[in-house]
């Protein structure tokens, strides 16, 4: 069910972006979206950073704690409703 939420989600967000587009109208300000959707697209980093000290979610010292991925990638509203993709959408991406 997650999944399929996620799916109309994405849809929804990009039939947004392409009237925004139309109408050339800047896109909306990000907001969060939860650490649940970032992890539907991105699994292996988010179990990669559940290893970490970083990401930790039940030590309210760590970032994750806070807002999960979007403590430091920033939120994902955009990412999300323009489909994803690194460097779309406004987030932070850091190099490894």
């Amino acid at each position: 069910m997650l999944r399929v939420m996620m799916v109309l989600f994405c849809l929804a967000g990009v039939a947004g972006v392409v009237q925004a587009d139309a109408t050339n109208t800047p896109p909306p300000e990000a907001t969060y979206v939860g650490k649940e959707v970032c992890k539907a697209c991105h699994l292996p980093f988010f179990e990669q950073i559940a290893q970490d000290r970083h990401g930790q979610e039940t030590d309210v010292r760590t970032p994750f704690s806070r807002d999960g991925c979007e403590s430091c990638h920033g939120p994902g509203s955009n990412h999300v409703a323009m489909g994803g993709g690194r460097g779309v959408g406004g987030l932070t991406v850091f190099n490894e």
